[in-house]
């Protein structure tokens, strides 16, 4: 027991008050079961209340903790209220000062803010929100009450999936109803199937991944190991989904899927540009399962520190606006779809495993209603298949078909720099040698589209040759007619053509020459790669014209 209080606050609630609403003013009681009438005929008594006597000592009852702490529940109209209210509808208020009520229909907590809290209140208990003095006390109850809730919610485990109503942990196969008690924020909105049949997604999924000599039908288990992966909020492999194609191709409605699949709520979308360099964009992939990026450019990938930090089981610092900053490990999977994967100035084998490709290498004519061809009961039966997919994941600690190191690693640059890949198997380098650029454009822009790879711009190819220390500038060349001809060219390469190589030597202008003294012509040569400025017969080399012109001379002489 605790001495009397003197608070002149606390000693004026001793009137009779509704055991229900709390309400210490009958007209103002929103209790549903009244009965009898007051001194004003039209209006109904609250059968619920019930005289309180004035008390000048406060109960006090042991915390769970070992500590006191005083029950001033039935003194404090809004602390009373709000425990009151917290109970019928359970509310928290965490650390980080973000609101969490739960919704019955969805069996979780969602984030709201306190403009849908004062509105809730406000037709629960016919209360004047608008009123500063009655707001502050309502937010303020709310938050002490919301805050000592949030302290005893029970943790989500990492293995747990919730289906519905229900939670699964897939480790130990353990079921259970999802309640209050817990601190669950994503349900998928499928219930467990009976069986784990797909046939329409297995058909759908193997003709937008099968392709002979491209990729076989065992990537139809990855498509379906990347959908379960993405149920989990634990990133214990560490992977970065890509989806690699021209178009037209089936990476959208994979996408839809997955989204109708996860619940919109559970997804988010982004640019890889947008979450690398705005200050608070990784707060929209708060607490959100999957993040879409789509058409990722070549160039957008300046840091890569954030992106490995989402998907490296590491700490993620998560900034709202007039928010207080915090940090929290990721459990949203990142999923990219996209032509080309973006140049990345990180080397390190620590970046390169991150990515599992998955190319579509097949193209489709628009028009067909995929999503309207899949029925419901399939996305139960892929819910039951998720158990045992993750279990399985959990198990192997890898992905179907996700390669070695060196294989991610060749795979990701051949699609995010496609033009060195080029280089490699279709020029040589040599400083003696140059090639016209538009000729070298156009054999680029076949091998691109043989690879199913975006094409790039003359501006682009030649802003990335740079890049890479190729000199690309004009130079003077013979047309077949003789006519000068200024074009572009790259310096220090060598077509090959049908994989074999094709060199012309050419008679080049006399400005083109290193030495060049009016009436002594220094004798060089000069090759270049064939090509429609140039004649397709071979000229005379300079040696063999200056010969040719000594010989004259000498027979002129001896005539």
């Amino acid at each position: 027991m605790v001495k009397p209080t003197k608070d002149p606050l606390i000693n004026s609630f001793d009137d009779d008050h509704c055991i229900n609403c709390v309400s210490f003013i009958r007209d103002s009681c929103v209790c549903k079961n009244k009965q009898g009438e007051s001194q004003d005929p039209k209006s109904k008594v609250c059968s619920q209340f019930k005289s309180v006597p004035k008390k000048d000592i406060v109960d006090v009852e042991e915390h769970e903790r070992g500590k006191t702490i005083i029950n001033a529940s039935h003194v404090f109209e809004r602390l009373r209220q709000a425990s009151m209210f917290i109970e019928l509808q359970p509310l928290m208020y965490d650390d980080t000062c973000k609101w969490w009520l739960w919704n019955f229909k969805t069996f979780s907590y969602e984030l709201i803010d306190e403009v849908d809290i004062l509105n809730a209140i406000s037709r629960s208990m016919s209360l004047d929100t608008t009123n500063s003095k009655v707001r502050a006390e309502i937010i303020n109850g709310l938050k002490q009450v919301g805050r000592e809730k949030f302290r005893t919610i029970k943790p989500y485990e990492p293995s747990w999936i919730q289906f519905k109503n229900q939670i699964v942990d897939v480790k130990t196969g353990e079921k259970f109803e999802s309640s209050a008690e817990y601190f669950v924020t994503n349900p998928i909105p499928w219930k467990l199937g009976e069986s784990e049949k797909t046939p329409v997604m297995d058909s759908l999924f193997i003709e937008w991944v099968k392709k002979e000599g491209v990729q076989d039908e065992s990537y139809v288990n990855t498509l379906y190991e990347m959908l379960c992966y993405a149920t989990l909020s634990h990133q214990f492999l560490q992977r970065l989904f890509a989806l690699i194609g021209n178009g037209s191709n089936g990476k959208g409605c994979f996408l839809k899927i997955l989204t109708k699949f996860l619940g919109k709520t559970n997804i988010c979308t982004t640019e890889m540009k947008t979450l690398t360099t705005v200050r608070f964009e990784t707060s929209a992939l708060y607490k959100k399962q999957a993040c879409l990026m789509t058409e990722v450019d070549s160039y957008d990938m300046k840091n890569t520190n954030l992106l490995k930090q989402l998907t490296g089981e590491d700490p993620i610092r998560y900034e709202f606006k007039g928010k207080i900053a915090f940090q929290e490990e990721s459990a949203t999977t990142i999923f990219l779809a996209t032509n080309s994967l973006p140049v990345t100035p990180d080397q390190s084998d620590g970046y390169y495993r991150r990515y599992l490709i998955v190319d579509f290498p097949n193209v489709f004519t628009v028009g067909r209603d995929i999503m309207a061809e899949i029925p419901d009961i399939e996305f139960n039966n892929l819910a039951k298949k998720c158990v045992r997919v993750c279990k399985e994941l959990y198990e192997n600690r890898k992905f179907t078909n996700e390669g070695s190191q060196k294989e991610r690693m060749e795979r990701y640059e051949e699609r995010s720099n496609p033009l060195m890949k080029f280089i490699d198997v279709r020029c040589d380098e040599d400083p003696e040698e140059y090639v016209i650029f538009q000729d070298f454009h156009k054999e680029f822009t076949k091998y691109l589209k043989a690879h199913r790879l975006r094409t790039m711009t003359k501006i682009k190819v030649t802003r990335t040759l740079r890049d890479e220390g190729f000199q690309v500038k004009g130079r003077k060349a013979l047309k077949d007619n003789g006519e000068e001809l200024h074009t572009t060219c790259v310096y220090s390469l060598k077509l090959l053509i049908d994989d074999k190589t094709t060199t012309i030597h050419c008679k080049p202008l006399l400005s083109q020459l290193d030495s060049y003294e009016r009436g002594n012509i220094k004798k060089e040569c000069f090759s270049v790669v064939s090509s429609g400025y140039i004649d397709e017969k071979p000229e005379p080399l300079i040696e063999e014209i200056e010969k040719t012109k000594d010989n004259e001379k000498v027979e002129e002489e001896s005539i």
